[in-house]
């Protein structure tokens, strides 16, 4: 979520934009090179809970908004955020509008439904909110449904991808050779095809079923590794490996930085990150930026049909969507890509396109522009 509001605030006008954040590590060094002003608290967020965060959240905010004029407040974290943002909208009269990205909703709802007084509050909340900004048309049919939200209060924002960052090999810098020859021996590759999963390692980004689906896959391509990169236990799906006859095909990385995912990206053949819905559509994925930075290093993509994937992966366009649960199917579908180059290829240069005409950072600055003008104006705030 973080890299969703840095990529929106980054393209507003920065005279325009102040944050509050939490203090991070390097927070001084990374502050430094912003155009738009940030403010830090200065306590930890795991240090200070429940109501005296929110109190001194307030503190905060009730001295920052009338100093720098701010207009709109926007709420990124619910229902923390919430909290506050409706606080100021009683104390200071200022509207303020709420983001959702899915599991964030869904997770508000279920903490709403085990305690009433919490559930009363979060409607409060929902009902004085000028606004809703959804990261996919599918998280907007969340607000409606489960929030009971008039559509015309919600506004679709699908995450943008850095196009100057993420690019294909054949734009990358002239020391990408290197960086190719250094990761093939970091991660042991060895110059073999390879499927590539980004995330963390939770049962719902589907990396289970992937492991499941390398051992049919494996019999037509037993040089075929699986790299999945991001942070979690290994335990499970290490034994899932063994038990699957598949535990040399596979690599974990763990935590990598921007350059070498990039580098990881342009190394796969073919990206595939199945998730799925898990405990009763509590746990969900709302969008899927992976799918984006994938697509824009020119990669085909394999992704689940679940929650709002199906907009971040159009099927027979960009690449295929899958019954994430059906692992016969999985296994047939990325058979079928990595045996027809020229089907990838297409699915590849059709999903870069497809990115850097629809999902920049700019579209997605200039939506919420817009809307922030448009409820100001509303609001008749000056």
């Amino acid at each position: 979520m973080a890299n969703y509001y840095f990529g929106i605030v980054s393209k507003l006008p920065p005279e325009q934009v102040v944050v509050l954040t939490l203090r991070r590590q390097g927070w001084a060094e990374f502050d430094r090179n912003l155009a738009f002003r940030v403010y830090r608290t200065h306590f930890r967020a795991k240090r200070v809970g429940g109501i005296f965060r929110v109190l001194l959240w307030f503190l905060y905010s009730i001295v920052i908004v009338p100093k720098e004029r701010v207009k709109v407040v926007q709420c990124g974290n619910m229902p923390m955020a919430g909290y506050v943002s409706y606080a100021l909208a009683v104390v200071l009269r200022r509207p303020y509008l709420i983001y959702f990205h899915g599991m964030d909703l869904m997770r508000m709802v279920y903490k709403g439904s085990r305690d009433k007084v919490k559930e009363r509050v979060f409607q409060s909340i929902i009902r004085r909110a000028d606004g809703f900004i959804a990261n996919s048309h599918y998280t907007k049919t969340l607000i409606q449904r489960r929030l009971g939200v008039s559509p015309k209060k919600i506004t679709v924002v699908h995450p943008g991808v850095d196009t100057e960052v993420f690019r294909p090999q054949a734009e990358l810098a002239q020391d990408w050779p290197n960086r190719y020859r250094e990761l093939h021996k970091r991660f042991h590759l060895n110059g073999k095809p390879i499927l590539l999963s980004v995330g963390r390692l939770t049962r719902r980004k589907g990396i289970d079923k992937v492991i499941e689906a390398l051992s049919r896959i494996k019999q037509l391509f037993p040089e075929l590794l699986y790299v999945a990169v991001g942070q979690g236990d290994q335990t499970y799906l290490k034994k899932l490996a063994a038990q699957n006859g598949v535990e040399e095909n596979l690599r974990f990385t763990g935590y990598v930085d921007l350059a070498d995912l990039i580098g990881l990206y342009n190394l796969c053949d073919l990206f595939v990150m199945i998730p799925r819905e898990e405990r009763n559509g509590m746990d969900v994925e709302g969008f899927g930026t992976v799918y984006l930075e994938a697509a824009a290093c020119c990669k085909p993509c394999v992704a689940g049909r679940s929650g709002g994937v199906s907009e971040a992966v159009i099927h027979g366009e960009t690449g295929l969507v899958v019954d994430p649960l059906d692992v016969e199917s999985i296994a047939v579908r990325i058979i079928g890509l990595l045996s027809d180059p020229e089907r990838m290829r297409r699915f590849g240069e059709s999903g870069m396109r497809r990115v850097r005409e629809q999902f920049t950072w700019e579209a997605a600055g200039r939506e919420v522009a817009a809307l922030l003008e448009q409820i100001s104006k509303d609001r008749k705030i000056t």
